[in-house]
């Protein structure tokens, strides 16, 4: 990532999630204030709001006022525990809290690896999310 700004704040967190969810939601929450964006993340994990895929949208079917939408309930918890994070370190950096926007929204794959289980086959990807706000 680049160099830090005074007037930002980061957080870079690493997660077991999907990487086609993760940059449906990027896509879906960058440019919004951190509390409207983990709001909306709340609300898609509690299944009221569907998640409007925009890529990866191959056989999804159309929910109600939206295209094709999901309820990643598990991407979701994940984003919001990063969000609130990058809201506490900007906190911590003397930032105000209520203009927070998420300027960046990077999901990297860091690393996958096999699950060695009696049921489970198949490989689990563990993502590295870089969440950038600016005042």
């Amino acid at each position: 990532m680049k160099e830090v700004k005074q007037s930002e704040a980061i957080a870079n967190v690493s997660i077991p999630v999907s990487t086609k969810y993760t940059i449906n939601v990027g896509r879906w929450i960058r440019g919004n204030n951190v509390d409207k964006a983990i709001a909306k993340l709340e609300k898609v994990a509690k299944k009221e709001v569907p998640l409007p895929m925009v890529t990866h949208k191959k056989d999804v079917s159309h929910k109600k006022g939206i295209a094709a939408g999901r309820f990643p309930v598990n991407v979701a918890e994940h984003v919001i525990k990063a969000l609130k994070l990058v809201k506490s370190n900007a906190k911590h950096k003397g930032l105000d809290e209520n203009k927070l926007l998420i300027n960046e929204f990077i999901p990297n794959a860091v690393f996958s690896k096999n699950q060695k289980s009696k049921y489970k086959r198949g490989r689990q990807t563990y993502l590295k999310i870089g969440v950038v706000v600016e005042k």
